[in-house]
């Protein structure tokens, strides 16, 4: 009966994440009912399932997992990584997995999956976009490698490297790690620029007001006259930004708003939640390991 509630609720995960995905790609909004579905769904399963044998441990791990992945979406989403659709998502994914009292803490180590593919994914939804616009990308990569404050960032990774490189030839132990060290204290200050680069020309676009939905970014502080109006912020746009922004768009001091978008996180959930449930017998495998270590 266990194997069978799981199955429920991953099947739930699942179907939803992949729906909540192809919207996310479309129209870069998640809805809001897929994550409440999920949330239902989870604690309401686990509930029934724990009435049934009198045993309230399962609903007891929902909410647990509820606690902790809710946790995990607000410090994403108020630290400016994902947009408030993206942390209820894992909302909802908690309230359905649960924390895996009993399952090794499988959901943590589906979740960190989820989190490898989503750097995976994110390098290759840059390169597409990098290769779309390689011209103006390049042009754009030169421009910030001339700013001030990149230069002097330059020096640094480069007279750091140089340092690990020096230390370790005086004291004997040049070895790979060092070499790798030095190396990618260059490769994260490059990957920086390209990144930043990339999202400039391609994910930073002039929208017209009418267009603006809550959650959307500011690239920049929207000011007139040199007066800010509405600033930027980590968490996007809300429901009263917008508003006053409309309001000046109607009296024509507004014609266009810089918005920065990113790259459709949810995807990225369904895919490592789907890798986890492939391999979940090798992923346990490491979750023993691992406490045995422990």
């Amino acid at each position: 009966m266990l194997a069978l509630l799981e199955f429920w609720l991953y099947g739930i995960a699942l179907a939803c994440m992949l729906f909540s995905s192809l919207r996310d790609i479309k129209t870069m909004e998640v809805p809001d009912f897929s994550s409440y579905f999920m949330i239902a769904s989870g604690v309401g399963l686990r509930l029934l399932y724990s009435l049934s044998i009198w045993n309230f441990w399962a609903v007891l791990d929902g909410l647990l997992g509820l606690a902790f992945f809710s946790g995990v979406g607000l410090l994403m989403y108020y630290g400016g990584q994902w947009g408030g659709g993206d942390a209820k998502i894992m909302m909802g994914f908690g309230a359905l997995a649960g924390l895996g009292l009993r399952s090794g803490l499988f959901p943590i180590l589906s979740f960190i999956v989820m989190l490898v593919c989503g750097s995976l994914l994110g390098l290759a939804y840059s390169a597409y976009h990098y290769f779309k616009n390689f011209k103006k990308c390049n042009s754009q990569i030169s421009s910030m490698l001339r700013e001030k404050r990149n230069r002097i960032l330059s020096a640094f990774s480069w007279t750091l490297s140089l340092i690990l490189i020096m230390f370790s030839i005086f004291t004997g132990t040049l070895g790979f790690a060092v070499i790798l060290a030095s190396g990618l204290v260059l490769l994260l200050f490059y990957l920086s620029i390209w990144l930043a680069a990339v999202q400039e020309v391609s994910m930073v676009k002039m929208v017209s007001p009418e267009f603006l939905v809550e959650g959307d970014w500011l690239a920049e502080d929207l000011k007139i006259k040199g007066r800010v109006i509405v600033p930027k912020s980590r968490t996007g746009l809300e429901e009263r930004e917008i508003r006053r922004i409309m309001r000046f768009y109607r009296r024509g001091k507004i014609r266009r708003v810089k918005v920065k978008y990113g790259m459709p996180f949810v995807p990225s959930f369904f895919l490592g939640l789907l890798v986890s449930l492939i391999f979940r017998s090798r992923i346990l495998i490491i979750s023993d390991f691992i406490r045995m270590l422990l």
